[in-house]
């Protein structure tokens, strides 16, 4: 980790806002009452790699990979499940998402799969696995669902943080 400071808070009131932007009204009341006025203090560590991640009593929450959106951690999914589009691979990728490779359209397309409509380029999902109940990883698409579809080979996920992981590891940030 490079650097972790708490930051002003109208940077702070920039931060929250723009994941509130990003993410629906459920998460905003996640948000109020995980940082429910001015006077709490947001913590940012800034990776070597210049990942920025939200602190909340040590644990990330959020993080931010450069010029991409912000992402909620899998510790963090687990506690709030469904604020993000889930995107369910196939058996034969399990092993590939776990070693933190990128989701290839072929996973996406075959029948135990699940690839939900309208989803757009640099949007976060969460990846699920085939039979599995809670997510493998979090990754942020570099293609449409459209666009998935009529590819015959290529990647359309880039995997940010899957279990096991740093981030994942990362329990407790000083």
């Amino acid at each position: 980790m490079k650097d972790m400071a708490r930051v002003k808070s109208s940077k702070a009131r920039k931060i929250l806002n723009s994941i509130r932007e990003q993410f629906d009204e459920s998460l905003s009341e996640v948000i109020d009452e995980l940082y429910p006025d001015k006077k709490t203090p947001v913590t940012i560590a800034t990776m070597k790699d210049k990942t920025e991640m939200l602190v909340r009593e040590g644990t990330p929450i959020f993080f931010k990979p450069r010029d991409g959106p912000w992402v909620p951690t899998l510790k963090f999914l687990y506690k709030y499940p469904g604020i993000l589009t889930k995107v369910r691979v196939d058996k034969g990728a399990i092993r590939f998402v776990l070693r933190g490779a990128a989701v290839a359209c072929g996973g996406l397309k075959t029948p135990s799969s699940e690839l939900p409509e309208g989803l757009t380029v640099n949007q976060p999902v969460a990846l699920y696995a085939e039979g599995k109940d809670l997510p493998l990883a979090v990754g942020i698409m570099v293609m449409t669902t459209e666009e998935i579809q009529a590819a015959s080979k290529g990647f359309a996920i880039e995997q940010t943080h899957f279990l096991d992981d740093a981030l994942w590891k990362a329990d407790e940030l000083e």
